[in-house]
Formats: structure tokens, sequence, C-alpha cells
């Protein structure tokens, strides 16, 4: 699908790759709750640090609500560090991780990392939350992942691939299945967050965004595609290709 490129992950997609340290002394937690989050922040982390990051929680929570019409059941736990080593070993993740992360029903995030950046990794995974729940009623996979990425602000991070050329939406899910770590994620994020570009262009944000509430794990993603968008699958996938895609650049190189 992809001609590789050099790619830069500045900003929401910082990776943390510091040398591996073994934590051994019990690390003390605070705790901060507000109505959708229990925050708990480790020493180090000041109280200012986790207000504030707790007030743009709660104000990114409201944001999804409004766009997306759904709401998260439960409170969701957030974990707050200061330290890349302990960040990593709680997580139990290898060194190459995100300054935000979302695994095991936990947000953690690592308010070292460059505040802009957080932020925009925050905004990915609180949305990857929102629509964890319509991927148990049938929404796949890229599409909560092209939203996510579009929402987060993170496109003008990313830099451009090579190439481009998809046939189907399916496509997608096999870029993200071979992804195996965030440092691989440039080029099908790029794809992704076009992909949303595109139905927003085309359809309009109050219907690209109000597809995830259609899906209801009893209708097709066709079926729901064509009751949202008022059009066939296929023709909304053929026009998608046209658009995502990226012609090689005469006498450029390619890997």
């Amino acid at each position: 699908m992809f001609s590789r490129t050099m790619f830069y992950l500045a900003a929401a997609l910082v990776l943390i790759s510091f040398s591996t340290h073994t934590v051994t002394a019990q690390a003390r937690f605070s705790t901060m709750n507000s109505v959708h989050f229990d925050m708990k922040y480790i020493q180090g982390v000041s109280e200012s640090e986790a207000h504030g990051l707790l007030g743009f929680l709660e104000s990114e929570y409201d944001t999804l609500r409004n766009a997306l019409g759904l709401e998260v059941k439960d409170k969701l736990e957030v974990r707050l560090y200061d330290s890349p080593g302990r960040y990593r070993s709680d997580m139990n993740m290898g060194r190459e991780v995100l300054s935000a992360m979302y695994t095991h029903g936990i947000l953690y995030a690592l308010t070292t990392a460059p505040a802009q950046g957080l932020q925009k990794a925050i905004r990915y995974q609180l949305a990857r939350v929102f629509l964890e729940q319509t991927g148990q009623r049938s929404c796949p996979s890229w599409l909560r992942e092209a939203f996510a990425v579009y929402h987060s602000g993170i496109m003008s991070d990313l830099s451009m691939p090579g190439s481009v050329t998809v046939a189907s939406f399916s496509d997608l899910t096999q870029d993200l299945d071979e992804a195996s770590s965030p440092g691989d994620r440039n080029d099908v994020n790029y794809v992704l967050g076009r992909t949303m570009q595109f139905s927003v262009e085309r359809y309009g944000k109050p219907k690209a965004y109000g597809v995830f509430k259609e899906f209801n794990g009893v209708l097709s993603v066709e079926k729901v595609f064509k009751k949202s968008f008022g059009e066939e699958y296929a023709d909304i996938e053929k026009a998608w290709s046209k658009y995502v895609a990226i012609t090689p650049q005469i006498g450029r190189a390619h890997v």
C-alpha cells in the first residue's frame, strides 16, 4: 500500500525511547477526581499539573460527547507519571511508547513530554476510549482509528508517504495489523487521517461523526454507510481510494 519514507513523529506522537530502568521503590500516588475521571498522579507530578490535565480531560470529554453523540459508560482511570522508566514499567511495555497510552482500561500519561504533543496524544487516546464501545457493535477498527487520528490534530506532524495505492477499506485493517509499534504508524496514520478528512469534506461533520452511533451490532458496515451517507458502500470506497491516492514523484527514491 505504501512506499515507505523517512517520517517525523513530532508533537503528539513523541516516542519515549529511554534506557530501561528497574523500578524498585514503591511509588506513592495522590488522587484527584472529577465527574468522568479518577486520576492518580505519582509523587513528582505537582497538584497543579494534575488539576490542569484533569480540566483538559473534562473539556475533551465534552467535545467528544457533543461531536459523537456517545457517552462513556464508566469513569475512566487516569495515571500521571513524571518518570519514563516508571511510566513504561507500569504499562508493562517496551522502550517505544507514546506520551499518552490507553491500555488495559487505563489512560496513562507522561507529564514531562512537550505540552502540545501530550495534549494531542491524550486527544487521540480519549477518542479511542469513546469509540471502544462501537467496536463491540461491529464498527471497524480502521474507521475508529481514522476518527482518533483526525480528531487528535496529529496530521500536521506526519510526513506524506512517497506513494499510496488502496483499493478497499480492508487494506487499512491490514496495515493497522502490520504496524506493530508506534514508529510504524506514520504512513497508515496519514491515510487514516485523510480518510476521515474525506468523509468530513464529502458529507459534512454531522454525518461523518454521526456514523459511529449508527452501529448497533446488527447492521453491516455496508448498510450503516448507506443509511448514514445515502450512497452505496462500493461507490464511497471508490471515491475514497481516489481521494487518498498519492502518485510517486518522478525521480524520488523509494525504499
